[in-house]
């Protein structure tokens, strides 16, 4: 995949240049110090964004050597609450005001992430305050997908004793590319709500509701659509319908072009990276260090005796920060630890997307993820004698798309970015394969469909089509 984004990328930049030589020689100059500002799914993990900078330098957007503010990141749903003066105004002609509550439902082809924000104004500057966030596997349009994908097999099979998975799958790809565009397929509305839209927009109703419930005295005044699914009329109906009505939210608002739209919000973020001054934590962090060994309690296989006879646990975690706690994007987690002189020590950077009621003690405990490595690199310090113990200061920065560390030590700052750490997820690398027919039905069991009549392969095979007679 790294080598198609370098293709892309090299691509757009080539056009860019090609189009400011031939319509505005006077800013080539300017476009040798560009910055970019890339907006990507709000799913994506710190080894994909690792992957996107990589291209990047290979298209030549960058040098090896460049500052790593020349490209940032951006999350769709940050580019999303950028823009929102844009929606507002080509919606209802109006602004976000001073002190108001806004919502974004993001409906991506996968996931469904909705979040709500306070809007801020400090010193002649507006900044969000993030409230709460949500994040679900619903995969809104792509379950809509599958589901007309099961009604057309179904359908087929009255006329075919076996549909080809090649055929289906062309079929299900004129469904998303045509059918859903410009609705020519001839299906009653009544199945089509009710065996491909509705399952998929109630349980979006639902989680709307049950988010709104987290925040019971606050009404969002603006809930912004975005997303590949965000623009469909049904959609919005339903919603006007199920909470406007009954004054639980102020406004609907939805982009026309949402591919553009995300692109505005990158550009305005681009422009100013600080509008949105306090975060929810998606995860909890911690650092590896080798803490006091504990008698009784810690493995002994991590016990460490150092030169001196202390006996310390190596491979603990050292939470910094837990699971949903908000910050302000600005501040800094520091940490002090120490070094032997002159040796270089390398720390790792560890995630727990568990609950955090009961923290794990090491690195391999359920549910911890290796997020990246970096060196604490020794200065020359002419002081300090071999083996003496050398103090510094690691201060971690977790308010943006991108993790920054910095270790202050021996009068130097050193600054690590992410490095990448082995095959980033395969989902990122090969996308997820159409789903097979028993897959599907076995897909939304665990999504909690309700299909359970079709239970068994060889029951789906002999009487799907009686589900639409």
């Amino acid at each position: 995949p790294k080598r198609l984004v370098k293709d892309f990328l090299e691509s757009i930049i080539n056009y860019a240049k090609t189009y400011i030589q031939r319509h505005r020689p006077d800013k080539w100059a300017e476009l040798l110090e560009l910055c970019y500002c890339i907006a990507v799914p709000t799913t994506w993990d710190d080894n994909a964004r690792v992957i996107i900078r990589e291209a990047a330098i290979e298209a030549g957007m960058l040098k090896p050597a460049d500052e790593p503010e020349r490209l940032i990141f951006i999350s769709e749903k940050v580019a999303a609450i950028a823009a929102m003066d844009d929606a507002m105004q080509y919606a209802f002609n109006t602004n976000i005001q001073d002190n108001q509550t806004v919502a974004i439902c993001d409906l991506g082809d996968k996931t469904v992430n909705f979040s709500t924000y306070k809007v801020v104004f400090e010193r002649g500057k507006r900044y969000f305050e993030e409230l709460t966030r949500y994040h679900d596997d619903l995969g809104s349009s792509s379950h809509i997908d599958d589901l007309a994908r099961l009604w057309i097999w179904g359908h087929l099979d009255q006329y075919f004793n076996e549909v080809d998975e090649k055929v289906m799958n062309t079929i299900a790809l004129y469904f998303n590319e045509a059918i859903k565009v410009y609705g020519c397929l001839r299906i009653t509305w009544q199945h089509l709500l009710k065996y491909i839209f509705d399952p998929v927009v109630n349980r979006i109703l639902a989680l709307i509701d049950e988010q709104l419930m987290k925040i019971p005295r606050i009404r969002p005044d603006v809930v912004l659509l975005t997303g590949q699914f965000g623009c469909s009329e049904y959609l919005n109906k339903r919603i006007t319908k199920e909470f406007i009505t009954i004054d639980r939210v102020g406004l609907i608002c939805h982009p026309i072009w949402p591919e553009t739209f995300v692109s505005l919000g990158a550009l305005r973020h681009g422009l100013n990276p600080s509008v949105i001054i306090h975060r929810t934590v998606r995860r909890s962090y911690a650092v590896r260090c080798n803490k006091k060994f504990r008698d009784g309690i810690d493995d002994p296989s991590n016990l460490l005796i150092r030169q001196n006879g202390q006996r310390r646990c190596k491979n603990r975690l050292d939470f910094f920060i837990t699971k949903n706690t908000k910050m302000a994007t600005s501040y800094c987690f520091e940490r002090e630890y120490s070094a032997i002189y002159p040796q270089k020590t390398r720390s790792i950077l560890y995630s727990y997307d568990g609950e955090d009621d009961h923290l794990p003690d090491y690195v391999d405990g359920k549910g911890v993820q290796e997020v990246f490595r970096f060196n604490v690199e020794m200065p020359v310090i002419p002081e300090k004698k071999h083996g003496e113990k050398i103090p510094y200061k690691t201060r971690i920065y977790l308010g943006h798309t991108e993790i920054k560390i910095e270790v202050l030590i021996g009068g130097e700052t050193q600054i690590h970015r992410v490095n990448l750490l082995g095959d980033p997820p395969k989902r990122f690398l090969e996308g997820e394969n159409t789903l097979g027919y028993a897959e599907i039905i076995n897909h939304f069991h665990q999504q909690g469909f309700e299909i359970d009549k079709y239970t068994e392969r060889t029951q789906i095979e002999q009487n799907i089509k009686s589900l639409y007679l």
